[in-house]
């Protein structure tokens, strides 16, 4: 589905918010993971907003998810950790 098709379905939509910071080894799973909940009936968006980490987390989710319009990356660049960060993501 398109990303422009996401809100505009009558299918519900389901968004998973993952804040992020310096957690590579985990973060690429967390997404699959929320990923694999995709259903015919149900819309999955993923929001991942990594808060400036630096051990190469958010590289490697734009490698991993560039082409996946499920997958919305943002990143914050003040770095003010990952509970500010989810917090943003619901406004």
């Amino acid at each position: 589905m398109a990303t422009t098709d996401l809100f505009t379905s009558h299918q519900p939509v389901v968004s998973f918010v993952v804040p992020t910071l310096n957690r590579s080894k985990y973060v690429l799973r967390a997404v699959h993971s929320c990923l694999k909940n995709d259903d015919e009936n149900v819309c999955i968006e993923v929001v991942v907003i990594d808060s400036s980490s630096n051990d190469g987390s958010f590289e490697e989710l734009q490698r991993e998810f560039s082409d996946d319009n499920r997958v919305k990356l943002l990143q914050n660049p003040r770095g003010s950790g990952p509970m500010l960060a989810g917090l943003l993501s619901i406004f």
